[in-house]
């Protein structure tokens, strides 16, 4: 869930690193991005729904959004819920400029963690945003092979990838990841 979340809400600038393993005083919980002083989030889990009591607050509110969020969540009737009407949440009619596509793409690849699967997927939430044809046109394949390869259910070839990401106008970077000791030694050495 936390992957889903990222995705959905990285174009727009939003982080969600974790979401509470367990109920907040109730069957209520809260997303906190942890490298963040604001932004609580609290939900409520309402058979497939989840229902967002209350976003925003900081430290010094804390207490009162968490019971204002308590007090939302007893008031939150099933029959209320089952009256509200409710749409599928499509990323790709989120992605509008370049720069978003390319936010999601890493944050896509940020929450992979090696799933090839999971960033083709975005990719073909990107390619759906920009057009599929097109895409498909641009990268030299069939419109056919390309939501296949895109569908999150197959792990995609390297050239495949590179085609398609070409063909978005995107490009993939490479970043040296630092040994975990090697700061500690230059730390030391400099002492």
């Amino acid at each position: 869930m936390t992957k889903q979340f990222a995705l959905e809400l990285a174009p727009r600038g939003i982080t969600c690193d974790a979401i509470a393993p367990g109920p907040v005083e109730g069957d209520m919980a809260r997303i906190h991005p942890p490298d963040r002083v604001a932004d609580y989030v609290y939900f409520k889990n309402q058979g497939r729904t989840i229902v967002v009591l209350l976003a925003g607050g900081d430290k010094r509110t804390q207490n009162r959004d968490i019971e204002t969020a308590l007090r939302l969540a007893r008031n939150l009737q099933v029959d209320a819920m089952a009256k509200t009407v409710t749409s599928p949440y499509d990323v790709a009619s989120h992605l509008r400029t370049p720069e978003e596509m390319a936010a999601y793409l890493e944050a896509s690849i940020e929450e992979a963690d090696g799933d090839a699967a999971f960033i083709a997927k975005a990719l073909g939430d990107i390619a759906r945003a920009k057009g599929m044809s097109q895409v498909a046109c641009d990268a030299g394949l069939s419109r056919e092979s390309l939501y296949k390869a895109l569908s999150g259910e197959r792990n995609p070839t390297l050239n495949t990838v590179l085609r398609v990401v070409g063909a978005l106008g995107l490009k993939l970077r490479a970043e040296a990841v630092p040994e975990p000791d090697a700061a500690a030694r230059r730390a030391s050495a400099q002492r």
